[in-house]
C-alpha cells in the first residue's frame, strides 16, 4: 500500500459532495424566492425544475454509486467503518429525495404550484438535515491518509472509473447533468473537471447542440 497522503477518491468525494451542498443551497433559497414572489409562474420556472432534476439524479446516482462500488470495496480494508449505518443514512436521504421528486412532478403541470413548491422546499431542507452530517462523517472516513493506506495508486484509479462509469449509467440526462455539475463548481474545479471529460463534451456538444437544452438552468448555476 502506498504511505502517501493523496488520493484521487478523497478528492473526487469531496468535489461531488461540494457539487450537491451548492445546489442543495441553492433550491432551498430560489424555492423560498419563487414562493415569496410568485416567481414559480414566470420564465424561471422551466429552468428550476430542470436544474432540481438534475440535483436529485445527479444526488441518487452519486449514493447509488457508494452503496453498489465504494462501500463493497473497502468494508475489509476499513473494518472499523460503520458501512451498514452509511448504507441506512443513504437510504433516509434518498426518501426525502423522493419527496422532491414527487412535489417538482406536481410543481411541473400544475398552474399555482404553491402548495407543492412549499412541500418541496420542505423537503430540500429535512434532506439537508441528513446530508450534511453524513458528509462530515464520510469524509473522515474517506481522507487521504487512511485511503493512502488501504489501496494502491492503481486502485484508486480503478475505483474513480468505476464510480464515473456507474454514475453516468445511472444519471441524466448528460445535456443537463454534465453542465449541472461543471457550473456547480469553482472555475479553477471546473477546468480540472472539464479535461477530464472527452473533447467531443467539452468542444462540441456542451457549447453547440446541448447549450439550447441546458442554457435555461443558466440562472442557478455558477458563473
Amino acid at each position: 500500500m502506498s504511505g502517501a497522503d493523496t488520493s484521487s477518491l478523497t478528492n473526487a468525494q469531496v468535489r461531488i459532495h461540494s457539487v450537491i451542498n451548492r445546489s442543495l443551497e441553492v433550491i432551498k433559497d430560489s424555492g423560498r424566492v419563487f414562493a415569496d414572489e410568485g416567481a414559480y409562474r414566470g420564465p424561471l420556472r422551466p429552468g428550476f425544475i430542470a436544474y432540481v432534476r438534475s440535483f436529485a439524479s445527479v444526488l441518487y446516482a452519486h449514493l447509488l454509486s457508494e452503496d453498489r462500488i465504494v462501500f463493497p470495496y473497502f468494508r475489509d480494508r476499513l473494518p472499523e467503518t460503520p458501512f451498514d449505518l452509511m448504507r441506512a443514512q443513504h437510504e433516509k436521504i434518498v426518501s426525502w429525495l423522493y419527496v422532491v421528486q414527487e412535489e417538482l412532478d406536481e410543481m411541473e403541470y400544475d398552474p399555482h404550484p404553491s402548495e407543492s413548491l412549499a412541500l418541496l422546499i420542505d423537503a430540500a431542507f429535512n434532506l439537508g438535515q441528513l446530508w450534511y452530517p453524513h458528509i462530515v462523517h464520510e469524509e473522515k472516513v474517506f481522507n487521504a491518509r487512511a485511503l493512502a493506506n488501504a489501496v494502491t495508486p492503481e486502485e484508486d484509479r480503478l475505483l474513480i472509473k468505476l464510480m464515473t462509469d456507474h454514475c453516468l449509467a445511472n444519471s441524466g440526462p448528460d445535456y443537463l447533468v454534465v453542465p449541472f455539475i461543471l457550473y456547480s463548481l469553482p472555475p479553477e474545479e471546473r477546468i480540472s473537471m472539464a479535461q477530464k471529460l472527452p473533447p467531443e463534451i467539452t468542444r462540441l456538444l456542451l457549447p453547440g447542440p446541448w447549450k439550447q437544452k441546458w442554457e435555461v438552468m443558466a440562472p442557478f448555476l455558477s458563473a
